[in-house]
């Protein structure tokens, strides 16, 4: 019986050695590893389409060794469209001229997508070409450190992509680069990150994404339509389209305004915003800039700002307004006084021109008796006198 046991016991290791490779982790040429016949070896950059017979079409993963140039891409891309290939390691291949083609695992032109699942690029890749990966169904890429430049579109439309992490030394996220990736959830950006393009996740659904410190611009409805939850604006960041940056993005959570920032993109559909810390450096909030911010009832205006435009915060029930000293002129519809709301206070000594009667959107006009308003001492007055300010009819000195 030990005999047996020992016999079954050979067995069964020889059968998991067997069956353990996953295509994902290979050894080198000539080591001391088990070779398989999913290696591919080649000595010189063109040779790749003769080593890819008929029966490579049935291999789900493959790794390749040494040189390959442009001209071994088309073979690549036809495995992986018409074959079964699932996994593509490329770690041991050395890419000529060290960048991914255009268009190189991309078939947008054809019926049938790149359907290879995951693939490792080698180190020595520094540049990976425009619409690279677009429209494949690639769940997962793993970057080289030697990566520094991504090409337009280079994974727009990955929809089976759920997370991808870029490495330092890239500096740019490109116009359209992560647009319309339908799952992808997470992007780790690295801090040497200065500029992410226009359209660059657009109608993407990102919800977790860092925001670089040395980031300085950010493009044109960049990040229209995402599921982005948290968004910091950092002292010295330049938007290019103020208005539609974040259109529809309906699951922000959580927006950071940083010391130094004078301008604010409008969030006008952040409906589930509950707090915002406007810093003394922003001067004007423009018209629309959170409307539709319906949750916002903790908000917090401080010293130095000027202007606050029409229906800025028209859709937040904000509990106790406080506005600061500074401001001189409040735009039509700007704040909603609801229910809950516990006062209003104006530090002005000279009240702020409202543009209209209409500045303060009473949710029940009996709250213009029930909430009071505090203003300086000796503006009273003023304040019963002001247009948009006459509506309160509980009007006391701070």
């Amino acid at each position: 019986m030990e005999k047996l046991g020992s016999l079954f016991s050979a067995l069964l290791a020889l059968v998991c050695l067997a069956g353990c490779d996953d295509g994902s982790s290979y050894d080198e040429p000539g080591g001391s590893g088990i070779r398989t016949a999913n290696d591919i070896e080649v000595t010189a950059p063109g040779q790749l389409a003769s080593k890819l017979d008929a029966a490579s079409y049935d291999l789900d993963s493959i790794a390749v060794y040494g040189p390959i140039g442009v001209e071994d891409f088309p073979a690549l891309l036809r495995i992986g469209v018409y074959g079964n290939l699932r996994a593509l390691n490329l770690k041991h291949a050395r890419v000529e001229g060290g960048k991914i083609p255009d268009m190189a695992f991309s078939n947008v032109e054809g019926s049938h997508p790149f359907r290879v699942y995951n693939v490792i690029l080698p180190e020595g890749v520094t540049a990976i070409g425009e619409c690279a990966f677009a429209g494949s169904s690639v769940r997962h890429v793993e970057l080289p450190q030697s990566l520094r430049t991504l090409g337009k579109d280079c994974f727009s439309q990955c929809d089976y992509m759920r997370e991808i992490v870029i490495p330092a030394g890239v500096e740019e996220i490109p116009d359209e680069c992560f647009k319309s990736c339908a799952i992808l959830d997470r992007v780790v950006l690295p801090q040497s990150i200065k500029r992410i393009g226009d359209l660059a996740f657009r109608f993407s659904h990102v919800s977790d994404i860092n925001f670089p410190e040395r980031l300085e611009s950010v493009g044109k409805m960049a990040f229209s339509g995402s599921r982005i939850k948290r968004v910091e604006l950092s002292h010295g960041l330049k938007l290019s389209d103020m208005i539609w940056t974040f259109e529809n993005c309906f699951l922000i959570e959580d927006i950071v305004i940083a010391d130094g920032v004078k301008d604010i993109p409008r969030f006008s559909d952040a409906r589930l915003v509950k707090s915002l810390d406007i810093p003394a450096s922003v001067e004007e909030i423009g018209s629309y800039t959170f409307q539709g911010c319906y949750m916002l009832t903790d908000l917090t205006l401080r010293d130095g700002l000027v202007s606050i435009g029409t229906n800025a915060f028209v859709s937040s029930p904000v509990q106790s307004l406080d506005i600061p000293s500074t401001v001189r002129s409040i735009g039509t519809k700007s704040f909603l006084i609801a229910e809950k709301a516990g006062k209003v206070t104006c530090r002005a000594i000279e009240p702020p021109l409202c543009d209209g009667s209409d500045a303060f959107v009473f949710a029940d006009a009996a709250l213009m008796s029930t909430v009071p308003l505090y203003v300086p001492a000796g503006s009273e007055d003023l304040y019963r006198a002001a247009e948009g300010w006459s509506k309160f009819k509980n009007i006391t000195a701070l």
